[in-house]
């Protein structure tokens, strides 16, 4: 068997693992200070490494190592004959088990940004955390999709991608734009009568116009003279059932499908009192 995390309790040592290497006089020195290191650390390692770990074990011990290289990505296991005679075989056909085997991965992440692979390979049409292709043979391209998703904003992010057991790697970095930084352009826009620029969508208008497409010309009034005309009473702008437009109001339509109407929109021809359910008992609107 072997020992992980959680064995050290038998001899009262209860210290997690640092992860760190501890020789001296090549020897390790904390043995009696810290518990043995978890598979979870173990794997880390061996993946920060690029170390591809081959377990040559009896056929006893074979179940007990085959679960353990479940958790340990970019391993194999082999089984040894009883004089050991085949350790050179069983190191070259789980070398070759291994080198069929691509996986892709990246590092640690924030849990605002996640990283979903696709692949060209059978059964990696579904996107998964690790991008993963079997029975890879020697010379055959296989092609890996990468999607970054960002769940809010920040200024900057990176992080290393690559397939495990080699040592290239990518490098991504990941920005947001989440301010309003369109490339408008600052030529007066038709959009905005020629009198303004086009910001994100909106006209942004010449000084002495305003609208909503810069179709008001200010003239000898500015923009809260021009509002105030819209107000009956210094009330809501056009009794907030319209739009000031230039100075007078555009007014909006009702639910049952007719207008508002008046000089701030105060009318309407369905708010009359009802007799058996008529407007104005049916003989008047």
């Amino acid at each position: 068997g072997f020992h992980m995390a959680g064995d050290g309790k038998l001899a009262a040592i209860l210290e997690p693992n640092k992860e760190t290497c501890q020789m001296v006089g090549n020897k390790y020195s904390m043995s009696n200070i810290w518990d043995y290191p978890s598979v979870g650390q173990i794997a880390r390692k061996l993946e920060e490494q690029n170390i591809q770990p081959i377990f040559a074990v009896t056929k006893k011990m074979e179940t007990v190592y085959a679960e353990l290289s479940k958790l340990i990505p970019k391993s194999a296991v082999g089984v040894l004959s009883d004089d050991s005679s085949n350790v050179v075989k069983l190191i070259v056909d789980a070398y070759n088990n291994l080198t069929s085997e691509v996986i892709m991965a990246h590092d640690a992440l924030p849990n605002f940004i996640s990283v979903k692979y696709t692949s060209n390979c059978a059964g990696g049409e579904k996107p998964s955390d690790r991008g993963k292709c079997d029975n890879v043979n020697i010379g055959q391209n296989v092609t890996f999709t990468v999607k970054v998703t960002a769940d809010k904003c920040f200024n900057s992010q990176s992080f290393l991608i690559g397939p495990l057991g080699f040592n290239e790697k990518l490098k991504v970095t990941v920005q947001t734009r989440c301010k309003c930084e369109c490339d408008d352009s600052n030529k007066p826009h038709p959009h905005c009568g020629g009198q303004g620029t086009v910001v994100c969508g909106s006209c942004s208008c010449n000084t002495g116009y305003l609208g909503q497409r810069c179709e008001c010309k200010l003239g000898q009034k500015d923009e809260a003279s021009l509002k105030a005309q819209c107000r009956k009473d210094n009330g809501t702008e056009c009794e907030g059932k319209g739009d000031c437009v230039c100075g007078r109001c555009q007014c909006h339509s009702t639910e049952g499908g007719g207008n508002f109407y008046g000089e701030h929109c105060e009318c309407d021809d369905e708010h009359c009192e009802k007799y058996e359910n008529k407007q104005c008992a049916g003989h008047g609107k």
